[in-house]
């Protein structure tokens, strides 16, 4: 609702007013206090002022049955009393409170052209709210879950068809956002976003069930299970969306792939390409993730997936992988040239990975901190050329191209030996 409002208002979430904001806009944010036949109230100006009170607005009408309240009102076309109004059956206290808030309804000619202007009698801001409301969050009203659920089930045969007869009666009533019925041979899961879709009996079945079902991180179904079309140079299989992620099956097992690591998966051709098929689920530790395919990884940092690096990838894995040494990746590679010679460099939760011609050796701990306080990759140490080595009393030493570094047992700051 917020967001909305920000940008209906002053377009401060999306566009070029959201990329560059005037201080009008920013002091306007969400309109409070600014009627279309007055001056705004300097009271309210400011960013979090107008955020915090306008938020406080739409709840207050409810609250203290102030204003428009459900029921049949009269709303006006525009701020001109001339073009007139119709009553309007307000159905609920959100709806009324988008009334009291911006008191006019769009014309037909408003609704006409829902990206451009109507007539002169025409208001824009409830229209907007409806278009900005749907495209980013799906339909604003509620759909009868039940009855598509039925229908989807009527689709498959009802109880002779695949489905079968249902094994667990659940309700779903009106106003719900999403809810699902088991069958004998499956369910049918259903969101108010993305509608009623079966989930037949099988390995992807067998998964989404595994991960807690519609109620799980999956969501509910947004597509049928089907077939990926040839050619497949990696082998066949099938896909199957849900709300968050992506299910892909093929002889190495199904896997749930989420949407923000679909992304970089697409940028290596998916299924088809140098990757191959998820042959794991994603391992997390908090924020970040790391998932397995046939011939690579995928990491995610907060909300950034890459592909890993081949090169670097074979060194992380020989240190055990997220569950080793380095633990998860908690950035992508980036490229890097120096006096030194050329590499790259990936950071990791328990250390800076660094690739170069020497090879691939992670720099972590007071070794990282002498290491970047002497120059890192361009100062007078140049690139590691080992991994760090501990000895007996717990001292730790890593050699550089110029040079060594040294832990000290037992605490203390590392030291350059050259």
């Amino acid at each position: 609702m917020i967001l909305v409002t920000l940008q209906k208002e002053e377009g401060l979430v999306s566009g070029s007013s959201a990329r560059s904001p005037g201080d009008f806009a920013l002091t306007h944010a969400m309109g409070m206090a600014c009627p279309d036949t007055a001056p705004c109230d300097s009271a309210f100006a400011g960013l979090a002022t107008q955020i915090y009170s306008g938020s406080k607005q739409l709840k207050t009408y409810k609250a203290a049955q102030f204003a428009r309240q459900p029921g049949v009102q009269y709303i006006a076309w525009s701020p001109n009393a001339s073009c007139g109004g119709t009553n309007v059956n307000v159905r609920d206290y959100a709806t009324a409170a988008l009334y009291n808030y911006t008191p006019y309804q769009p014309n037909a000619a408003a609704l006409a052209n829902l990206g451009g202007t109507g007539d002169g009698c025409s208001s824009y801001g409830n229209r907007n709210f409806w278009v900005y409301y749907n495209t980013w969050f799906g339909p604003s009203y509620y759909v009868d879950g039940a009855a598509k659920i039925a229908a989807e089930y009527a689709r498959t045969g009802g109880a002779s068809g695949t489905l079968g007869p249902v094994t667990t009666s659940r309700p779903c009533p009106l106003g719900s956002v999403s809810c699902w019925q088991i069958y004998q041979n499956g369910l049918i899961g259903w969101s108010q976003s993305g509608g009623a879709w079966t989930v037949l009996h099988g390995a992807i079945y067998d998964a989404f069930m595994a991960s807690g079902g519609p109620a799980g991180p999956w969501g509910e179904p947004t597509s049928l299970e089907d077939p990926v079309a040839a050619p497949v140079p990696n082998g066949g299989g099938t896909r199957q969306n849900f709300e968050h992620v992506q299910a892909l099956s093929s002889a190495r097992g199904a896997f749930a792939v989420s949407t923000l690591v679909l992304s970089a998966y697409a940028t290596v051709d998916w299924v088809r390409g140098s990757l191959g098929w998820p042959i794991s689920a994603a391992v997390c530790s908090g924020p970040n993730c790391v998932q397995n395919f046939e011939s690579g990884m995928i990491g995610q940092a907060g909300l950034q997936a890459f592909v890993m690096d081949p090169g670097l990838l074979t060194a992380y894995r020989a240190a055990g992988g997220p569950q080793g040494s380095w633990g998860f990746p908690i950035s992508p590679l980036a490229s890097y040239d120096s006096v030194n010679g050329s590499g790259a460099r990936q950071n990791f939760q328990n250390g800076q990975a660094l690739s170069s011609s020497a090879g691939v050796f992670l720099v972590g701990g007071r070794i990282f901190d002498a290491y970047a306080a002497a120059g890192w990759i361009r100062g007078s140490l140049g690139w590691p050329t080992s991994k760090s080595v501990c000895d007996t009393s717990g001292a730790c030493t890593q050699q550089f191209q110029h040079g060594s570094i040294t832990a000290p047992a037992g605490g203390g700051a590392a030291f350059i030996v050259k």
